[in-house]
């Protein structure tokens, strides 16, 4: 039978086996497994073995991956720039050696040391949950300045860092790109199973705009409602939990503005009317609308629903003109709707036409019709 685990003191040298390997440390045999640290803090290592009584990279080969982390973490806090002030902390103890003396200490020091030990006496203080987020890394090190800044997350004391902090602490697993989506997403989006959908910080960044764009345009989108609509982002992605909002919009102004009595501008507000009253796909276009790149307007002497693009020099271009039931449009209706536009002035450009003496072969070039139609090619 084997005799039961005794606890050490801590920092002593005898320790440095017990805590290193500890499933082999009543026999004294070599772990079974070495994981060598690796990365940037593979050059601390080295310094610390090089300074040493010798046996700092071995030794360190055979720690748990939540030394590895705490290790890197101390690293990161400056162990190396300011040995004297680990030392005092881990040991209150100090006095005056040289930079290389202090540094052999700290090579002798960290493998007797356990995580916490480690972390406290690199940090001043160890807070709570902060060796739970390290050993969710496993043996990879994140970025120097990630550690701090993850330390730095343990001890805020903001409410909404403290949800941010909550989120790490929940996660089965973290790595760079993780923490930095939590660092950086929306404070509503601030849910385990939610970050485990967020594919990247490019798609935590593309979920902000979105929930930007749904706050201005949606009357209802308060920070509870769509929290609790995120079941559907959760199960359905993206898109539809995007577009189940954005079909909700009621709110925002238009992005183009027409004084004009016989012209009605498609707005958040009035779009749903507009598309029921015209049966089309109209509200399908409200994250178009929304951008302010894209605009529509009600022609009513004709009852044509004309829709443009905004060019760079900050006018709008006619690039579809719709008349209800998606029905056909005359030529006679498409040329009142040009006349109407090119009549209120310079804010309107038109798609320019062939010749006349051409058109039969703009025709044959584009048996489709898409030409006259140009929202469905943008």
């Amino acid at each position: 039978a084997r005799p039961p685990k005794t606890a050490l003191p801590p920092f002593r040298k005898d320790a440095r086996v017990d805590y290193l390997a500890p499933r082999h440390n009543h026999t004294g045999q070599a772990p079974k497994f070495l994981r060598p640290i690796t990365g940037w803090p593979l050059q601390a290592a080295i310094t610390l073995d090089l300074h040493g009584q010798g046996g700092f990279l071995r030794a360190s080969a055979a720690a748990r991956h939540d030394w590895h982390q705490a290790f890197a973490a101390a690293v990161a806090a400056g162990v190396l720039e300011n040995p004297g002030l680990f030392i005092e902390r881990a040991l209150a103890a100090g006095g005056p050696r040289s930079w290389s003396a202090l540094v052999g200490e700290v090579a002798d020091l960290l493998p007797t040391m356990r995580p916490r030990e480690i972390v406290e006496a690199a940090y001043g203080q160890c807070p709570n949950g902060f060796l739970g987020a390290l050993s969710k890394l496993g043996f990879t090190a994140i970025p120097r300045a990630a550690y701090v800044r993850l330390f730095d997350l343990f001890l805020s004391s903001g409410r909404i860092q403290r949800e941010r902090r909550r989120v790490v602490e929940q996660l089965a697993v973290l790595d760079e790109d993780r923490l930095l989506i939590v660092e950086q997403i929306d404070p509503v989006f601030l849910r385990p199973d939610v970050i485990g959908r967020v594919k990247s910080l490019a798609h935590a960044n593309q979920l902000g705009q979105l929930v930007r764009a749904i706050r201005g345009g949606c009357s209802t989108a308060t920070d509870e409602a769509v929290r609790q609509s995120l079941s559907t982002f959760v199960s359905r992605g993206t898109q539809t939990w995007a577009r189940n909002w954005l079909e909700r919009a009621d709110a925002g102004e238009p992005s183009i503005a027409v004084d004009d009595p016989e012209i009605e501008v498609v707005g958040p507000a009035n779009i749903s009317a507009i598309a029921r009253r015209f049966n089309n796909c109209l509200k399908s276009m409200t994250a178009r609308l929304l951008t302010g790149t894209w605009a529509a307007l009600v022609y009513e002497p004709e009852t044509l629903i004309l829709t443009l693009h905004r060019l760079s020099d900050g006018r709008w271009l006619l690039t579809g003109v719709h008349a209800p039931g998606n029905m056909p449009v005359t030529e006679a209706q498409r040329e009142a709707a040009r006349a109407k536009l090119m009549a209120i002035g310079d804010l309107f450009a038109l798609p320019a036409q062939a010749p006349a003496e051409l058109q039969a072969l703009a025709e044959m070039a584009d048996p489709f019709g898409f030409g006259r139609e140009l929202d469905d090619l943008m």
